[in-house]
């Protein structure tokens, strides 16, 4: 069984993961899959070099992330551009992991922001939805990203709403009311229901 994990910006999908790793589950987090692939995969650094340009890399070749975000959220058709590079081969390592843990009868999660935006739903067996309020992804944002109240809410402003991602959600886990501890109950109940 394969479980997809996703939300939007600042929702509580990283605590969702933590916790989850915590009860011993196996966890392809695809937020870390693109860290390691802009970090170690020559391929892909070339193919981003090519779209956007030296300035986007340090002079050790390193991706300027930060430099490419602000991009990014100006310039819609880069958003397009550097997902049209970076979602294939997401994809496919997920496959591979998928298809590795069906074959094994292991549970396996996924944790994808963009589970429904990049077509990867065929992946999964279920859908948790991390969800709280947009006020409180705004704040997290801000806090967590050290940014203004009008960039947050840019960022916001260029992801799937929550309240549509909760279409395609088997299961919408609050992360608004309880706090951490409530969360943490309430996956862990969630998840032992999942691999039972």
């Amino acid at each position: 069984m394969i479980l997809g994990v996703t939300g939007g910006i600042a929702s509580g999908k990283s605590t969702t993961v933590g916790i989850l790793r915590s009860l011993g589950a196996r966890v392809v987090d695809c937020d870390e899959l693109v860290r390691c692939l802009t970090d170690h995969n020559p391929d892909i650094l070339n193919e981003i070099r090519t779209r956007f340009g030296r300035e986007y890399f340090s002079g050790a070749g390193a991706l300027l992330r930060s430099k490419l975000a602000m991009l990014i959220l100006s310039e819609p058709g880069a958003r397009a551009d550097l997902e049209s590079i970076l979602h294939p081969h997401v994809k496919a390592s997920c496959q591979r992991l998928a298809d590795d843990a069906r074959s094994r009868s292991e549970p396996l999660v996924i944790c994808a922001p963009l589970l429904i935006e990049a077509d990867m739903l065929y992946l999964v067996d279920r859908v948790w939805l991390i969800s709280c309020t947009r006020e409180q992804q705004i704040e997290r944002l801000m806090a967590r990203n050290e940014i203004d109240r009008e960039t947050a809410e840019s960022w916001l402003e260029i992801q799937m709403p929550l309240a549509d991602k909760q279409k395609y959600a088997d299961d919408v886990l609050n992360n608004s009311v309880n706090g951490i501890e409530g969360l943490a109950d309430e996956i862990s109940r969630r998840w032992n229901a999942f691999v039972r």
